[in-house]
């Protein structure tokens, strides 16, 4: 590799790993990059492409299980419908839901101690949760002592537990206990973020060949086209610059290039190499 071209890669990986790195060193996880719809479906109709999770009613079960403290955020759209799109959340061995749109123009935290979101005081009814066609961010905070809701950078609902008294409607099982999951309930909606940002603990990823569904293989060579040798690979899909305002990069795959500057790594979600 000549002079230019190694300066020119060093930079290149040097400002991919600079964007790597999150606020305090917390580790982000993809959640759309771990599922396989032929294993994660628990019911209805969902697929992937190009990045974007579309579904019909039904749930989805992902195979990871969170640490102690996690973000868990999702970017989406309800192109159809007026009943709920809910994430299914864990903590303490417990399972429950964030539920927006239910009854239309309910949200809350369900179940708390047995009771619905109409009937418990994390209920929040509102005239319009959001409109179809509208992207929306929702992040849910779990804590070790209170659980709390935001929409479009706006809390909506904090609860106060150690989450003994948090439970999961039985229609919304995930058959994993520990497990994150999201439902959707007589709407068609598309997901474009799904993802956890680990707060206290590791989370774990639950299924050895999650996001590998094949792989990709390539050669890297220099401008005068001789082989790159032991040389970083990274996949990664484009996301918000923390502090900068910008486009950032979060990492889904890495390898090294051989001496022949030969690589392979897993076939997932990727928008740039």
């Amino acid at each position: 590799m000549t002079g230019l071209n190694k300066i020119k890669v060093e930079k290149r990986l040097a400002s991919l790993e600079a964007n790597i790195a999150k606020a305090g060193g917390q580790k982000v996880v993809n959640l759309l990059a771990l599922i396989d719809t032929d294993t994660d479906v628990i019911a209805g109709k969902w697929t992937l492409k190009d990045g974007v999770l579309s579904a019909g009613p039904g749930r989805i079960r992902f195979a990871y299980h969170p640490p102690a403290e996690y973000d868990f955020c999702t970017e989406f759209s309800r192109e159809e419908g007026n009943d709920h799109v809910a994430m299914i959340l864990a903590a303490e061995g417990r399972q429950f839901t964030w539920m927006m749109a239910e009854w239309t123009t309910w949200m809350g935290f369900d179940q708390i101690a047995g009771l619905g979101i109409r009937k418990n005081k994390s209920g929040v009814q509102v005239k319009t949760v959001f409109e179809n066609g509208k992207r929306n961010q929702v992040i849910v905070k779990v804590h070790k002592s209170s659980v709390e809701a935001f929409v479009n950078g706006k809390s909506i609902s904090q609860w106060k537990t150690d989450y003994s008294d948090m439970g999961l409607f039985g229609g919304l099982n995930l058959n994993d206990k520990n497990a994150l999951g999201l439902s959707n309930n007589n709407a068609l909606t598309k997901f474009y973020k799904v993802e956890v940002t680990e707060i206290t603990g590791s989370g774990t990823v639950t299924r050895e060949n999650a996001g590998q569904a094949g792989s990709i293989s390539g050669k890297v060579v220099d401008a005068d086209g001789h082989p790159v040798a032991n040389i970083a690979v990274i996949a990664g899909v484009p996301a918000p610059a923390h502090g900068q305002g910008g486009v950032g990069f979060t990492v889904v795959a890495r390898t090294t290039t051989d001496n022949g500057g030969n690589f392979t790594m897993p076939n997932i979600p990727a928008r740039d190499y």
